[in-house]
């Protein structure tokens, strides 16, 4: 069985991603499959959080890098 989320035609909206931090690398592979699938005809955009840095997990291997660049596009830092 696959396990490839098929994308409906045509795709428009936000997706909002709660503590990305938290997907194992299984899960995070089949997001940026899911993501790959997309062109600029697609009206989509992608909100992820995060409690935690990204960047240390991109360097132990417990965060896929290629996920981390195509998510990593604007930054907010919200202290409070």
């Amino acid at each position: 069985p696959t396990t490839d989320v098929p994308v409906p035609q045509p795709l428009e909206g936000t997706l909002v991603l709660l503590e990305i931090a938290r997907l194992d690398v299984k899960q995070q592979a089949q997001l940026l499959r899911w993501l790959d699938q997309f062109d600029d005809r697609w009206q989509v955009q992608v909100v992820s959080t995060t409690s935690e840095p990204l960047f240390p997990l991109v360097e132990t291997g417990a965060f896929l890098a290629d996920l981390y660049y195509r998510l990593n596009v604007v930054r907010m830092n919200l202290a409070g």
